[in-house]
């Protein structure tokens, strides 16, 4: 099976998207490859951006009209492409309004809506209208939580309802999501799941803020109380609200920027997404650099061990790759008193320990010293988390259960 669909691209400050190129994608059972060709029109725009650095060049490797692209590395889909379709939650609402399982990966593309992450979209001809929707409001997160809780368990759900879903379904992360919409602008609106072991909304809201309180770029977040559940509000840092319509900011995910693929992702390192800052980044990169190894040691600290290279993003300012507002950080509870990250974090591998962090910290751009303090630092943060989830509404029967992810940020030697 052959298909072939535009890609338009928002292009920064600008409201209206315009066609990229053609992207072609070859399917055989469940073997896919892809091609693209960017648009002639499209490559003489001076604000015309690269789609994929890594395998979509056209400024920085001289490229001619109408030349037929191919992914770097074999990779059988461009990385930005991947980014920008839907996630396991998404496809799963897919499945469920089309009543099929297992669709060619074309079909995912086109029924999903324009909302998704970064400023790509996917359209069936150049003068094709985006596939868009009013957004849901705030207003409805009760309705939508129903419905979630419906699809979770495999019910019936009625059409319309889907259709509320389907703005969410390219959003990145596998758990019950929508996007909704309040004054203030785009939200992304996460709901409870089946296998919580704690309220994941309380939970991850107290994380992120927590990771405020230790000097971490993250984007607004709330909880807000509906019916018996409560649910994770983060403001979506991809689109500005420009009048009564939004801009968009151009997402990748450092997978892509590393030009690697799902399976390499483990064994993959922090030091990795070092050397893409160095080569993608601005110029002056030193914050840049520390706000990554702040990360490093955040995860370590709270027990996230989720720490793959698609919950690490990168948007697009001022003509280059920036980290985005960090997301998708939750403690894991372990028994395990030796813990794992996904990442390698130091000399010692992925070995979750405060001196493999402190191991390799003057690639970060930081001495010994320098790396001392800003651990001791974000310990000592850190450690005060029972008080600090507890004044953000968690539980004491979920702080009891925190406790074996949070239990090493007291106890985690660092040798200076």
């Amino acid at each position: 099976m052959i298909s072939e669909i535009i890609v338009f691209v928002y292009l920064p400050g600008e409201l209206e998207a315009v066609p990229a190129g053609t992207l072609t994608l070859t399917q055989i059972g469940k073997e896919l490859s892809s091609k693209f060709v960017y648009g002639s029109r499209y490559m003489q725009r001076s604000n015309a951006i690269e789609l994929d650095p890594i395998s979509l060049p056209f400024k920085s490797v001289p490229r001619n009209a109408g030349e037929e692209i191919t992914p770097i590395a074999g990779l059988s889909v461009f990385g930005a492409f991947r980014d920008a379709t839907p996630d396991a939650w998404g496809r799963r609402v897919i499945e469920k309004h089309l009543k099929a399982v297992n669709l060619p990966e074309i079909e995912y593309i086109k029924y999903s809506y324009d909302d998704r992450v970064g400023a790509l979209d996917f359209r069936d001809s150049p003068t094709a209208p985006p596939r868009q929707h009013p957004f849901n409001r705030v207003l409805d997160l009760q309705y939508l939580l129903d419905c979630a809780d419906k699809i979770e368990c495999d019910e019936p759900v009625p059409d319309d309802m889907l259709q509320m879903f389907n703005y969410g379904a390219s959003m990145g992360g596998a758990r019950p999501k929508a996007v909704v919409e309040d004054n203030a602008g785009l939200w992304l609106a996460k709901f409870r799941a089946r296998n919580d072991k704690f309220d994941y909304a309380k939970v991850e809201s107290a994380t992120l803020l927590l990771a405020k309180e230790c000097g971490i770029n993250i984007p607004e977040v709330r909880v807000q109380a509906t019916g018996d559940a409560n649910i994770f509000l983060i403001k979506r840092f991809d689109r500005h609200k420009s009048g009564a319509s939004y801009t968009r900011t151009h997402f990748i995910s450092a997978l892509t920027l590393l030009g690697k693929d799902e399976s390499e992702s483990l064994g993959s390192s922090y030091t990795d997404i070092l050397t893409a800052i160095m080569r993608y980044g601005p110029k002056e990169n030193s914050p840049m650099k520390k706000e990554l190894y702040r990360r490093m040691v955040f995860n370590i600290l709270v027990g996230n061990d989720d720490d793959h290279l698609r919950n690490h993003g990168f948007i697009y300012q001022d003509g280059c790759y920036c980290l985005s507002p960090v997301y998708d950080i939750v403690p894991a509870p372990a028994i395990a008193t030796e813990r794992y990250q996904h990442l390698n974090v130091g000399q010692y591998g992925r070995l979750a320990t405060l001196n493999n962090a402190l191991s390799q910290c003057e690639l970060f751009g930081l001495s010994k010293t320098q790396a001392t303090v800003l651990i001791k630092e974000m310990q000592s943060i850190v450690s005060n988390w029972r008080t600090f989830f507890a004044e953000q509404g968690v539980s004491s029967k979920d702080v009891a259960v925190l406790e074996k992810a949070f239990h090493r940020a007291e106890t985690l030697p660092l040798n200076t």
